[in-house]
């Protein structure tokens, strides 16, 4: 064998080795990411999710904002184990279940999350209620499907080139085209809810002015542009993230899960604003208001301000 074909061989083997080192950077950025975000917002969460009336978004709130922080450590640290460490079932476990596991259920409860805000919105109209639940559950069980289809065909080793290279790194052999679809759903589901939220902000505006004849400086209006501020920036997120996954898996296989756990990490963080940015906006005080926000954010009606304009 002459020296082009050794290189020939040896070079996407090379390749594989230093994305899979470009990938361990990225994860680890990735905790980082949740670390300092939990540091930056940790007295918000003090002041406004501490010592509250344990609820159903609050469960969700805690699940959407230490579950990830729990996966990146166990990914690192899975990561990190020594060559002898890793076996073909490891990896398997790891790579193939447990990181998709975790993706799985990161979207579900961040679209939980979302759904709740939509249900806020839309608590007199029982229509959009039923349809964004129904909308949320079809869209897991069409991203467990497509995971299911498009990752079946994949098969992880932990052997990186057997008789060439003894190094050990779990890596899946098989290419995976379809890999992107089990996102569609996801991203689907929240066009949807990004929709329906910027609907009702802009019936609420007309609403006001209709009414009111000018602005509403009330805790309604302070809410409702907290609500299309966090539903906004949520979607563009997203949207991005996917977009960044989808270049990436464009680019080479060794480069498949890069970016998984941004994907997971920038949707957490999103989500986490998204509750204590509300829950700030219904805590303060307000000298005008049109009606009231409880602490879980159920929207009560805007009073009319033609029978009481003296209240305005």
């Amino acid at each position: 064998m002459d020296g082009v074909s050794i290189e020939n061989e040896l070079s996407p083997i090379f390749v594989g080795m230093r994305d899979n080192q470009t990938t361990k950077y990225v994860w680890v950025s990735a905790l980082a990411i949740l670390l300092y975000e939990y540091a930056l917002t940790f007295e918000d969460e003090r002041r406004w999710i501490w010592g509250r009336r344990f609820g159903g978004l609050q469960a969700l709130f805690y699940l959407n904002r230490y579950l990830p922080i729990i996966y990146q450590i166990i990914n690192i640290v899975c990561f990190s184990l020594p060559g002898s460490s890793l076996t073909d079932t490891l990896c398997t476990a790891w790579l193939l279940i447990f990181v998709q596991i975790e993706m799985a259920t990161q979207w579900s409860v961040a679209g939980l999350i979302v759904t709740y805000r939509v249900w806020a919105l839309y608590q007199n109209t029982r229509a959009v209620k039923v349809g964004i639940a129904v909308a949320w559950v079809s869209a897991n069980v069409a991203m467990v499907i497509l995971a299911v289809i498009s990752l079946t065909p994949d098969h992880v080793v932990a052997e990186l080139a057997p008789g060439i290279i003894g190094r050990r790194i779990c890596h899946g052999t098989e290419p995976l085209p379809l890999v992107i679809l089990p996102a569609l759903p996801t991203l689907l589901f929240d066009l949807l809810a990004f929709g329906l939220a910027l609907w009702k902000l802009a019936q609420h505006s007309l609403l006001l002015r209709r009414l009111l004849g000018r602005g509403d400086a009330g805790i309604h209006t302070r809410v409702y542009r907290a609500m299309a501020l966090d539903t906004t920036m949520y979607f563009v997120v997203m949207l991005a993230s996917i977009s960044v996954f989808t270049a990436i898996l464009e680019s080479r296989e060794s480069l498949r899960v890069l970016w998984d756990p941004m994907v997971m990490v920038l949707g957490s963080v999103a989500c986490s604003r998204m509750v204590m940015n509300l829950r700030e906006v219904a805590g303060k005080p307000s000298i005008t208001t049109t009606g009231g926000v409880s602490y879980v954010f159920e929207l009560q009606r805007v009073a009319s301000a033609r029978e009481d304009p003296l209240h305005i």
